[in-house]
């Protein structure tokens, strides 16, 4: 069973945690999850420019090389359908436009 964590957590630069992140880049205020690999999760209706983080955790007996999970997008906190887009704790991933039906326009990756 998947921990329903629903608790901003916010981190200090070089802080040395790994963490999955998720910005709002749009001017409206969208409902935001955000899921590590190990299955803990963290949801936040986000306003315009704000960040929803999630410390991320191993999946059990397995290593955290590389860390990841999934952040999604959705209009409302009762909506089914919404965007998704594979993350890693290497950087946020910013939404810059929301469209329903998984065709959502994030900020590339450098």
């Amino acid at each position: 069973m998947r921990r329903l964590i629903a608790v901003l957590v916010l981190l200090l630069p070089g802080s040395g945690a790994a963490a999955l992140c998720v910005r709002n880049g749009t001017d409206a205020a969208y409902v935001f999850t955000v899921e590590d690999l190990a299955g803990s999760r963290a949801r936040a209706a986000l306003a315009p420019g704000a960040e929803l983080c999630l410390s991320v955790q191993a999946p059990a007996g397995a290593e955290l090389a590389l860390p990841g999970g999934v952040v999604a997008v959705f209009e409302r906190i009762d909506s089914v359908e919404g965007c998704s887009r594979l993350a890693d704790a290497t950087q946020s991933e910013t939404l810059l436009a929301y469209a329903a039906f998984d065709r959502c326009l994030w900020a590339p990756h450098g």
